[in-house]
Parts: C-alpha cells; sequence; structure tokens
C-alpha cells in the first residue's frame, strides 16, 4: 500500500531562514562530472565523480574530504568505459554512496561496486555486476544506492528488454486487458509509454497516456518525421509496446497534491526528479515506498526531450541481446522545447516487494506535448533553462503498485543455454 504522510521531519538543527548576509564559505574542492550527491557521516564527506579522459572512456574516483576542512583523506579510482551509456547520460556516477560505521559502499555508473574502509579507502571487496551477474546495465547507467540491511548490502540495476530486443518487440499490452489484471476496469489513465507501431503506420513513438472510457480519447503520440523533425497527432490505439508506467484512477473526485514550483537550485533535472527526491525521506522515515500520478504544465522555460525513432531508421546495432543493454546512443533529441508544455507523469520512491516488481531504476517516466504546437512533445528528460522553468501541476498518490510482463522474470526463469 502506498501512502502520504505530511509534516514529518526526521531532522533537527534545521536552517529556517538564510542570514541577511548569506551563507559563509567553509572551504571548497573542486570535482568533476556526476549526479551523485555527497555522503556525510563519521567527520568526513563522501563524493564520487567521473574524468573523462578520452570520449565515453575515463575514471570514476570516490574522494574522502576532512568535514571541517575539506582536505582530501583519500582517494581510489578505477578505470570506466561509457560506451554503454546513453550520450546525454555518460557524465559520471549517479548513486550516492552509503556510509555504514566504518565501511562506505558505492555503485559506479557501469555497474562496478565496492566495500571501502571509511577512514583509509583501503578496498575490502569489489564485483563488477555487468560481468560477474549478468545484470543489465539501464542506459543512463546504474542509479541505485547501496541499502544496508543487518550484514547483506543490496544494490541494483535494470534494462527495457521488451522495448529494444528484437525477440520481444511484438509483445503489446492492451489498456483495457491491464486494467482488467489489477481490477480497475473502466478507470481513467494517464502516464508515458511506448506507442504500438502497429497503430501508427508502423512507426515507434512516445505515448502520452490520457485515456477516459466515459469520452474521447485524448491521448497523443510524439514521433520521428521523415524530415527528422518531432510530430504530434491523436493517438487511439489504447495499447502499448515494450514498456509503459501508468496511474489508473476510478475518476472519483478526492484531494490532490497541488505543486507551483519556480526557478530550480537543485541537482535534480525536472519536476518529477525534484519530487521524488523530496519524498524520500518519508519513505525512509517509515512511511514506505510513495507513489504518484499527475499532470502538470511547464507554465515558463524550456526542456529538453526525446523520442524513440522508428526501428528501420536506426543505423546501427544499438542493443545487446545477450547481455540485454542498451550500447549505444539510439534516440533523437530536442531542445530547447517548450514552454507551455502539458506533461504527464508517474514517479515512485521504491518498490513495496522490496525488488520482486523489478521497478524502472529511473524512479519516474514523464511524457509532455504542447496543446496547440503539433511540433513539441516526447520523453521530458530535464530544465535547459532551470532559471527560468515555472511549473503547476496536481498530483493524487497510488494506493497500490501492479507489474504486468515482467520480463526480468521470465529471463530469470529462462533455462540458461
Amino acid at each position: 500500500m502506498f501512502r502520504i504522510v505530511v509534516g514529518v521531519r526526521i531532522e533537527s538543527g534545521i536552517l529556517h531562514e538564510f542570514p541577511d548576509e548569506g551563507l559563509s564559505v567553509k572551504w571548497r574542492v573542486p570535482v568533476n562530472g556526476g549526479f551523485a550527491g555527497p555522503a556525510v557521516a563519521g567527520g568526513r564527506v563522501f563524493a564520487l565523480h567521473y574524468i573523462e579522459t578520452e570520449p565515453a572512456y575515463g575514471k570514476e574516483r570516490i574522494l574522502a574530504l576532512d568535514e571541517d576542512t575539506g582536505e582530501v583523506l583519500w582517494t581510489h579510482e578505477w578505470d570506466a568505459t561509457y560506451q554503454m551509456l546513453m550520450m546525454s547520460y555518460a557524465t559520471g556516477p549517479r548513486a550516492t554512496p552509503t556510509v555504514d560505521g566504518d565501511r562506505v559502499y558505492l555503485a559506479g555508473a557501469t555497474g562496478r561496486i565496492f566495500s571501502l574502509d571509511a577512514a583509509t579507502g583501503t578496498v575490502i571487496g569489489e564485483k563488477d555486476m555487468a560481468a560477474e551477474c549478468n545484470a543489465r546495465i539501464p542506459i543512463w547507467g546504474a542509479s541505485i544506492a547501496p541499502m544496508v540491511d543487518g550484514e547483506f548490502v543490496i544494490f541494483g540495476v535494470g534494462g527495457e528488454p521488451y522495448a529494444h530486443n528484437p525477440r520481444y518487440r511484438e509483445v503489446r499490452f492492451a489498456v483495457p486487458e491491464l486494467q482488467r489484471r489489477i481490477g480497475r476496469e473502466g478507470g481513467r489513465v494517464l502516464g508515458a509509454g511506448m506507442a504500438c507501431p502497429a497503430a501508427i503506420a508502423g512507426h515507434c513513438g512516445e505515448v502520452i497516456a490520457n485515456l477516459d472510457p466515459r469520452g474521447p480519447d485524448a491521448s497523443r503520440v510524439a514521433r520521428v518525421a521523415a524530415d527528422g523533425s518531432c510530430v504530434v497527432e491523436p493517438y487511439g490505439a489504447a495499447r502499448f509496446a515494450g514498456l509503459a508506467n501508468l496511474y489508473v484512477s476510478d475518476g472519483t473526485p478526492g484531494p490532490v497534491l497541488e505543486i507551483e514550483v519556480s526557478h530550480r537550485t537543485g541537482a535534480e533535472g525536472s519536476l518529477p526528479q525534484a519530487l521524488r527526491a523530496a519524498l524520500e525521506p518519508l519513505a525512509a522515515a517509515g512511511a514506505g515506498p510513495i507513489a504518484l500520478g499527475g499532470v502538470f504544465q511547464i507554465l515558463a522555460g524550456q526542456v529538453r526531450c526525446h523520442v524513440m525513432p522508428d526501428y528501420d531508421c536506426i543505423d546501427h546495432a544499438y542493443y545487446d541481446v545477450e547481455r540485454e543493454q542498451v550500447v549505444s546512443e539510439f534516440l533523437r533529441f530536442y531542445e530547447p522545447v517548450g514552454p507551455g508544455l502539458l506533461c504527464f507523469s508517474v514517479l515512485w520512491t521504491g518498490d513495496p516487494t522490496g525488488g520482486a516488481l523489478d521497478l524502472r531504476p529511473s524512479g519516474e517516466h514523464t511524457h509532455c506535448y504542447h496543446p496547440t504546437d503539433p511540433g513539441m512533445g516526447g520523453h521530458y528528460h530535464y530544465d535547459v533553462t532551470p532559471e527560468a522553468v515555472h511549473c503547476r501541476g496536481w498530483f493524487a498518490p497510488a494506493e497500490a503498485v501492479y507489474r504486468v510482463g515482467n520480463i526480468y522474470a521470465r529471463l530469470r526463469n529462462a533455462p540458461r543455454a
């Protein structure tokens, strides 16, 4: 059961207002690229970053700094190739290190995992998840921070074989059947998914799902036109290929979470990512995994979007069918896009089953379109004008989460040659 807890604060000593003269800087230490936040524990600051030595090749490195002075106490680095990552994501590690007692655990973007002595940086243990565990690294890289449970340390990776492996591309998910399986026949559906090529003359595309069985299907699909531009069209097929993340509602009026924000300053690249990050402390404090579905509009500012091109327009082998892993760039990107975008979003902070659902490690899935401009739409990546962005939206919590057609369970249970 997903639930929202409002008004819970687990920290103490919070600064509610900055002083008029601003904050004084105690120290600065330069670091390179990456998305991982610093971990602070035991008088040390642990920062994970990436140093590129040539395109798609470099070293991932962890720094241990003195919390009071910023002095570098120790470093540890290892070779890393980002060839399997999408180019726009290949800028550094994504998972914040986890500190537990005298150990620090970390996961690099390519699936290298380490246990280090927090005081000295000595390697206690390491593994290559992709090589040793037959793990599938998603196109954005391994992104889940290590979790310590007693004497176990849990790492997570993921992928999307239904969408990219030719063996499974003919799999289709019909919305009425999905609703029947979860006991929500006739419910309204919103979210983000992959278009069924048979429904749009063989094309691929990004579906902005907005289905109401009591009225016309208001869904849209963004696809790549023959001239390479983005085109958004009505999509009334009520079925998906590959994957989708959907929020189903019975349409009964009730309370929602209204959000209006502007001028993004945090590390997260978009409103769904920032909202998910804000909910994670509540989930960790005892609320349990939280999931939301909703709609928001980008009133000001511009974003970066991608659209899945047609399979026959991808002129190279971008997917390794044996490792079930994207190995090269293949999406079509568009920026700047907006403002005026209408975004349909589903997000979650974790798996309520503890991992059996194999939820996407991204933690959110958002597609968008412009109500009056058919050249704007697709999968919403991140804001390209964070200082100008202004969003307003409405979200509702999910009571439960379901997984239909779990390809990962199928692959795990398949006999090996």
